[in-house]
């Protein structure tokens, strides 16, 4: 039917064991999330996404967790092809204003060359 299998490596211990059988079980992307537990006990993506970019597995990557304006380039140059920033948006009093900031920062990162993959929904939607 046309789509994508995620496995979400969310808690799990052995992130490159599970990530390397999920590949070979077909998964088409695989998560590194940090859930808002982690975050708060000062965890972040940031060496999950490293290692699983570094894996070199035939997925796309994702990264989810704690991504704010002050690590999104840190996280565009890690590699993934998906960035999932929830709270920065969604808990910031102008959302509109954090979504715009955080889509001019992985522009500044990426080269500009995100523009229609992985954020191209986002630029649509602020006008851009």
């Amino acid at each position: 039917y046309g789509k994508q299998a995620q496995v979400d490596l969310i808690n799990v211990e052995d992130k490159a064991a599970r990530a390397k059988e999920a590949a070979a079980i077909g998964a088409h992307i695989i998560g590194i999330h940090t859930g808002i537990d982690q975050q708060l006990a000062g965890q972040t993506p940031f060496a999950d996404l490293a290692a699983l970019v570094a894996l070199g597995l035939n997925v796309k990557v994702s990264v989810a967790g704690g991504i704010k304006q002050s690590t999104v380039q840190q996280v565009v140059q890690s590699g993934p092809n998906i960035i999932v920033v929830g709270g920065a948006i969604t808990g910031s009093k102008a959302p509109d204003v954090s979504a715009r900031e955080i889509r001019e920062l992985v522009d500044a990162a990426s080269g500009g060359s995100a523009g229609g993959g992985l954020f191209g929904w986002l630029k649509k939607l602020l006008g851009m």
